[in-house]
């Protein structure tokens, strides 16, 4: 099941062999209709929990799609991310207000998000979703396809 979702991501997203992706994204234009989509790009999105303060989005899409952003979705603040292995942290000069339109386990399960996205020169991940706006804002979604996919997984027995 895990790889249908897989296989739903387009081949040009970084994050396609990360097997933790159940969403895609595209981007839409801030100031126009929700469903216009610029640069007909769609990216793998990973909604994690451990992302406790923010969302976050790679250099690499943040450089090919920049052409497209208007000046008010670009803020220079200067940003500090710790990450996981609690020895590492990543600083960012920029930080971008974004609408995305996702889309999870199937076409029904979609929702329109507006957020701003810290840029982080990330290797394995498009964007990521953190724990606060999964809480307050796409939780609803986020269910939902952790629902979805749990109804088309197997049983796996608990342990003895």
């Amino acid at each position: 099941m895990l790889q249908t979702i897989l296989n739903n991501l387009d081949n040009n997203t970084s994050a396609r062999n990360n097997p933790r992706l159940i969403f895609k994204a595209q981007f839409c234009d801030n100031n126009q209709d929700k469903n216009i989509i610029f640069n007909n790009l769609t990216v793998g999105v990973l909604f994690d929990s451990g992302a406790l303060c923010s969302n976050y989005i790679s250099m690499k899409i943040y450089k090919k799609i920049e052409k497209n952003l208007h000046h008010d979705n670009i803020k220079y603040v200067k940003t500090r991310t710790s990450l996981a292995d609690d020895a590492t942290t990543l600083s960012s000069n920029t930080m971008l207000n974004l609408t995305l339109n996702l889309q999870g386990e199937n076409e029904s399960s979609r929702q329109v998000y507006n957020g701003d996205f810290i840029v982080l020169d990330m290797k394995y991940n498009d964007i990521i979703i953190g724990l606060p706006t999964i809480l307050f804002d796409l939780w609803d979604l986020f269910k939902a396809n952790v629902e979805a996919c749990k109804a088309k997984s197997e049983v796996v027995p608990k342990y003895q």
